[in-house]
């Protein structure tokens, strides 16, 4: 909730605890326009609970007499349950209508599928690659927005999560800087986007072959700008990567290690179409012959290693994707994603994914007469580019997927490995997720969804799945 408020000036503690940004925003306070100056404080509660059968796969030998059902990187051939529980708070300050200074901490507990592993789509979008039963606290984002006036008609803007609410003129100039979510940013649709009032799965909050920028929970600092002129839209920024794939330290060497994102929207009455590219440079391993030898990406414990068969150098990635949404009546839109990149390189920052396409169609409450409600169902199509289908069909992991036995990295060269029986054959299918959910609507802000997914061919293995997922989500938010 927002309202009009004086804050006074505070002393801030002392670093690390004390966090630049905000002692800018305390101090502007006293800006001579201070009777404009707006605070806000929201929170939410997302929590998620979801389980899986048996899954059907064929048997693995680990060099001995016995015999297992599940690779080192697989989705689990048992029965498991998984939760998350995920806390935020979203403190903003608005010392005039152009600048604002949002922070927002947050807790994660939770309990990940087979250790996030084994699938590309993965089922639960609040599940970060690192989770532990015990709540984990740290800053997710800490940003500055200034909006630059250039003219034309004047538009509302609605306040909502770490937006305030006002008015902007049609042609105007938005700059950020801080550290950012950048599916708030790129990639955004308003039928399938990253939320707690829409699907699952990680496949319909983005792209799966979405290479996006960030850490292990999903944020990175930057500086990102967007300039809207009319119904076109023009919006680009320079992000940091891990310095290690997958892992949370942040590179901040921009100008040697960095994610490029450049997006161009055009909207229509009924909808909207974005194209969207990306371009990642940092030391990353291949999934393609190094010295004529297919060898395995190194783990995360091998770090960047140069003595390695398949060492991490420095390396590009690119990927290009269309992105749409209409709706054909009111309350009703359908949307569409395709997404294609290249298959050379370790993922750096999200899913195992190298071309992905996503359609669905989500329905609101006021059709049957209940505004709070909405339900949906979409289907997304993960597959594998021809370097890292070949690096699968070998039985060779990668940090997500991979249904190989023995370990990746050095640790491959300290034994032998074996597949499901010697010289077996991997049988590659493309990764298929079928999901539906219903929400009922509490109240504006409290909702329980009941959400079930499918997905055939898990890990792009055809000998493995399909697996069924059950889930529930309760959300509240003030």
């Amino acid at each position: 909730m927002s309202s009009s408020k004086k804050v006074s000036l505070l002393r801030c503690p002392r670093p690390p605890l004390a966090l630049p940004l905000l002692c800018v925003a305390v101090a502007l306070s006293g800006h001579p326009h201070r009777a404009q100056a707006e605070s806000n404080l929201g929170g939410d509660l997302n929590m998620i609970g979801q389980m899986h059968g048996g899954v059907n796969a064929p048997l693995y030998l680990d060099g001995s007499s016995s015999g297992t059902h599940n690779g080192v990187e697989s989705l689990t051939s048992l029965r498991e349950n998984s939760h998350s529980v995920v806390a935020g708070l979203n403190l903003g300050y608005r010392p005039d209508k152009h600048d604002e200074f949002w922070i927002r901490p947050e807790a994660v507990s939770g309990i990940p599928f087979s250790n996030a592993t084994g699938l590309a789509g993965f089922p639960n979008i609040d599940m970060q690659k690192f989770m532990t039963v015990s709540p984990t606290v740290y800053l997710a984002q800490v940003f500055y927005r200034h909006t630059l006036d250039l003219g034309g008609a004047v538009d509302p803007v609605a306040g909502d999560g770490m937006q305030f609410g006002g008015e902007v003129t049609h042609q105007h100039l938005n700059v950020q800087v801080g550290k950012m979510d950048l599916l708030t940013l790129f990639d955004d649709n308003r039928w399938g986007h990253k939320s707690a009032d829409r699907f699952l799965n990680w496949c319909f909050m983005t792209s799966c072959a979405y290479d996006f920028a960030a850490d292990a929970r999903g944020y990175a600092s930057g500086l990102f700008a967007e300039y809207q002129w009319g119904d076109w839209s023009v919006r680009g920024g320079r992000f940091t990567l891990p310095k290690l794939p997958n892992q949370l330290p942040l590179d901040y060497q921009l100008f040697q290690h960095y994610g490029d994102n450049l997006e161009l929207e055009r909207r229509f009455e009924a909808g909207s179409v974005k194209l969207l590219g990306f371009h990642n440079h940092m030391k990353l391993a291949t999934y393609g012959a190094v010295n004529g030898v297919l060898a395995p990406i190194p783990t995360a414990a091998d770090n960047n290693n140069p003595n390695l068969p398949n060492p991490r150098v420095e390396r590009d990635k690119y990927g290009v994707g269309l992105n749409g949404d209409y709706s054909p009546y009111p309350h009703l839109g359908v949307f569409g994603r395709l997404m294609v990149t290249s298959a050379n390189t370790e993922t750096a920052a999200f899913t195992d994914a190298d071309h992905a396409l996503a359609l669905g169609v989500v329905g609101e409450g006021d059709l049957w007469n209940r505004p709070f409600d909405n339900a949906g169902l979409a289907l997304a199509i993960n597959a594998a580019g021809g370097q890292r289908r070949r690096y699968m069909e070998a039985w060779l992991p990668s940090l997500l997927v991979g249904d190989g036995q023995q370990a990746a990295g050095a640790d491959y060269y300290r034994g032998r490995w074996f597949g499901p029986t010697p010289g077996a054959a991997f049988h590659y299918g493309r990764e298929v997720v079928l999901e539906t959910y219903f929400l009922r609507g509490i109240t504006r802000t409290t909702h329980v969804t009941l959400d079930v997914q499918r997905v055939i061919h898990p890990g792009y293995n055809c000998d493995r799945g399909p697996v069924d997922v059950l889930s529930m989500r309760l959300h509240t938010e003030f």
